[in-house]
């Protein structure tokens, strides 16, 4: 397999059409973008017969912001294109790793679907508090395909094999649960999406989600974890989508009974802390799990 970067430059031609004061701010800013990612204006990086093109400028209706574009040929005949994304000054611009750093994404052509066609990621940030991260993911074999268009929420993919099949699975998270019911605070809850490449492309699998069922042990030892008055619903929540996206969502009721034997002050309405009883809560905890935009998997994970 042939991969090489062909251009890297970091000032596009398009800065040429803002005024001097905007000028000054563009190259401390995209001289943020990592060159190893292989990121910047007019990027060009070719795997076999596809080449990959990024470009970045300040085309935007919006001064705060960047806009990048990309295409992807095969040899010269366009078969992908993005015409604008759009990234808050702050971005760290779309990446495509040359290198496979672990805490990014897979070097460039490197094949993640065991198929021996090469795959490339593509992952940008949009910029702005907590938002977002987003994904696209092709295979580069004698077909063209788009593997998947991922939006990952407040956090990166992570590129692991998980079940050991000799594939790399994608790891991501559920961003429904940001700000969370009782806790008076805004601890964010993400539970774990996996999805897995099956037939030509990559979809949740909740297969590879399952897990086994916590021990009783277990479950009151997390109870037990030393947490700030305040923050039981936050704890208790926790815990219960844990269980819940791993398969064991018919251990709620239980585990709610275990958490609040251990935490005393949880259901005292004169220490300030109380949260509702367990009818009440689990109601509304199962109410917002239908709001997830993963609900049918969460539904299968744990055959309701």
């Amino acid at each position: 397999m042939n991969v090489k970067l062909l251009e890297d430059n970091y000032m596009s031609a398009n800065t040429k059409t803002i005024d001097d004061k905007e000028k000054k701010l563009i190259p401390a800013t995209v001289s943020r973008i990592k060159k190893k990612y292989g990121t910047g204006s007019n990027t060009r990086i070719k795997i076999n017969d596809y080449t990959f093109v990024q470009d970045i400028n300040h085309d935007t209706s919006d001064f705060m912001k960047i806009g990048s574009s990309i295409e992807i040929t095969k040899k010269d005949k366009l078969v992908y294109k993005e015409k604008k994304f759009e990234h808050d000054w702050d971005f760290d611009g779309a990446c495509v790793s040359m290198d496979g750093d672990p805490g990014c994404i897979p070097k460039a052509g490197e094949c993640l679907t065991g198929d021996g066609n090469p795959t490339l990621v593509i992952s940008w940030w949009t910029g702005g508090a907590y938002c977002c991260s987003k994904y696209l993911i092709f295979s580069l074999g004698k077909e063209f395909k788009v593997l998947n268009y991922i939006f990952n929420g407040c956090s990166g993919l992570q590129f692991k094999d998980v079940d050991n099949d000799g594939t790399t699975e994608l790891i991501g998270r559920d961003w429904t649960y940001q700000e969370f019911w009782w806790s008076g605070d805004k601890t964010f809850i993400a539970p774990v999406i996996i999805w897995k490449f099956m037939d030509g492309k990559y979809v949740i699998c909740p297969e590879v989600m399952k897990k086994a069922p916590p021990s009783d042990a277990e479950m009151q030892k997390f109870a037990l974890q030393e947490k700030d008055e305040g923050r039981y619903g936050t704890f208790l929540a926790h815990y219960l989508l844990d269980l819940v996206y791993t398969g064991n969502g018919n251990l709620e009721e239980k585990f709610y009974d275990i958490f609040s034997k251990t935490n005393k002050y949880m259901t005292d309405n004169d220490s300030g802390y109380a949260i509702p009883d367990k009818k009440e809560f689990l109601d509304d905890f199962n109410g917002k799990l239908k709001k997830s935009i993963y609900w049918e998997y969460v539904k299968k994970l744990n055959n309701w």
